[in-house]
């Protein structure tokens, strides 16, 4: 039966596949989204698992975050802020910091600035909190409020591969306890009133779901293949006896 688990196998990644393809596409429109891409084991790998008998079909290797950048959308929001160049905003969850390239901010009624979400924008002083009428953000980051500097937003940065996962509502974790947040990078810069767009491509994702398809559709028929040729093994020996 190798040949039925073989292809069910590559069924099952077939299935994640579409699952990652269809949550890129829900978030086409969301502001600093990075989409996910399914990696799977090397030839290599596979050929190795096939000659110690452990497997020898499609492996899964994880899921992977595209960390390319968005091009970047004019909104003329004052709170509004993309990152041009590498680095994470850092917001202050109940749960810990947590990390995110969507800069759509707002100021919510205490004069915060916060996440669409309602969750603390973190600054180089603590939380960000704008009490005035005309506020610039710099490059750097820095806050001008009625032409002083308040605070600076934190952007921080991690050793790549990015070792990162994704927690809902746009935001980020660490992997693992030992992954610490560096530096904002020297050539990063703050732009207010634009916002970076989602990394996903709209054709590449359905040229991939398409691919994806036909691959689960030639699996199926490998099983029913497969069916077919045992049931008629057993007819064959049925006949014999």
């Amino acid at each position: 039966m190798r040949g039925m688990e073989i292809a069910t196998r590559g069924l099952e990644a077939m299935v994640l596949q579409q699952a990652i393809i269809a949550n890129n596409l829900a978030n086409v429109n969301t502001a600093g989204f990075k989409g996910d891409a399914l990696l799977l084991k090397s030839f290599r790998s596979v050929l190795k698992n096939t000659m110690d008998d452990t497997g020898g079909s499609l492996q899964v290797d994880g899921v992977a975050m595209k960390s390319g950048q968005g091009d970047l959308t004019p909104t003329s929001g004052t709170f509004d802020v993309a990152l041009q160049g590498e680095g994470f905003f850092v917001i202050d969850t109940p749960d810990g910091d947590r990390y995110t390239r969507s800069g759509n901010f707002t100021l919510d009624s205490s004069g915060q600035m916060v996440t669409q979400n309602g969750l603390a924008v973190l600054g180089e002083n603590g939380p960000i909190k704008i009490e005035g009428g005309t506020v610039e953000i710099n490059s750097q980051g820095d806050i001008i409020v009625n032409g002083k500097k308040s605070n600076t937003i934190k952007v921080v940065d991690f050793d790549k591969p990015y070792q990162l996962k994704k927690t809902g509502n746009n935001l980020l974790d660490v992997a693992s306890d030992d992954i610490q947040p560096g530096n904002k990078p020297g050539q990063t810069e703050l732009v207010q009133g634009f916002l970076e767009s989602s990394s996903v491509s709209v054709i590449r994702e359905m040229v991939k779901m398409i691919e994806a398809l036909r691959a689960y559709e030639l699996g199926q028929k490998a099983i029913l293949t497969q069916d077919y040729l045992t049931n008629k093994a057993i007819s064959e020996v049925g006949k014999t006896r």
